[in-house]
């Protein structure tokens, strides 16, 4: 992989670098052609998540780092986008890189909620960066950071964390709307996975949702609620 000498101070006077990661190889290699006619953009890595994820200083060396959020074939947590924010910006500290996440979940707010937490600094839905003029624009605004509100972390319990401890305490097949009685988990798990919800969700304790509505929160909140990506 290839890497230049950093400006600490802020992006370099000429160019901006740029590291793209997308699960789609056709997505990232396409984004990294068109965004090579532009003169003052150098795109430094095109990487899967899992790379990036190993590669995460690498990936930080970027002006601005542009990840995508869904994989459909990502496995319990589908937005492993949030993997990758959390590493790259645990790599660097400082005012760089910017992490742009694109995606096509923008209208999911636990998702805005998920990436505030790891770290990144915007969020655009996939049509708001549908041309290679569009995306360098942004590319350009975010580096300057002269672009609108940055994502802001919510002060109620991380949704991050209730993602990462429902995979481990129930897994993909208990997340189903149906009868408590039919699910492959014990009741306590149950109660404890709607004690959490409610605690992400802002509700006092004696408010606990539904064993629907928490299930029906939790698969927004790690991807699975049927959009596209």
């Amino acid at each position: 992989m290839t890497t230049v000498p950093k400006n600490e101070f802020g992006p370099p006077d000429h160019t901006t670098t740029v590291a793209i990661v997308d699960d789609d190889v056709w997505m990232r290699t396409g984004r990294a052609t068109a965004l090579g006619a532009f003169d003052d953009i150098t795109v430094l890595h095109a990487l899967d998540p899992q790379s990036a994820v190993s590669n995460a200083a690498l990936v930080a060396v970027a002006d601005v780092v542009l990840v995508d959020a869904h994989d459909p074939d990502a496995g319990f947590d589908r937005f492993n986008g949030v993997e990758v924010v959390r590493c790259v910006r645990a790599a660097r500290s400082g005012r760089f890189p910017v992490i742009v996440v694109l995606t096509g979940h923008a209208g999911n707010e636990l998702l805005r909620r998920r990436m505030a937490e790891a770290g990144a600094d915007f969020l655009y839905a996939h049509r708001e960066v549908q041309s290679a003029e569009r995306l360098a624009m942004t590319i350009r605004a975010a580096a300057a950071t002269e672009v609108g509100e940055r994502l802001v972390a919510e002060l109620t319990n991380s949704v991050n964390e209730v993602v990462e401890w429902a995979e481990r305490n129930l897994g993909g097949g208990a997340l189903v709307e149906e009868s408590q009685k039919s699910l492959p988990v014990s009741r306590r798990q149950i109660i404890s996975a709607r004690q959490r919800v409610a605690s992400a969700m802002g509700l006092d304790g004696d408010a606990a949702p539904s064993w629907r509505t928490a299930a029906s929160f939790l698969n927004r909140a790690r991807g699975k609620d049927g959009r596209k990506r």
